[in-house]
């Protein structure tokens, strides 16, 4: 329910966003904004392995069905 009904992460969802939507952007901003988004995009891997090992198939058909980043969109990282 709520957010989770259009994307699977949406607290890391909203943290990019804060991010790249930045008004300024200096080098060593966008290295830390790579870097960050890097992160998370790594921590989301693990942390969906580690949800598939606690809820099993329930979790792949939510997976199957709702993006993980990015509403409306189904393909690419989002599976």
């Amino acid at each position: 329910g709520g957010l989770y009904r259009y994307v699977r992460h949406p607290l890391y969802t909203f943290s990019l966003t804060f991010l790249w939507l930045a008004p300024r952007m200096t080098l060593n901003s966008f290295v830390v904004y790579l870097s960050l988004t890097l992160y998370i995009l790594v921590g989301i891997f693990f942390e969906e392995r580690k949800l598939v090992r606690a809820f099993g198939e329930n979790y792949e058909n939510y997976r199957s069905e709702t993006p993980m980043l990015i509403p409306g969109r189904r393909t690419g990282w989002n599976k």
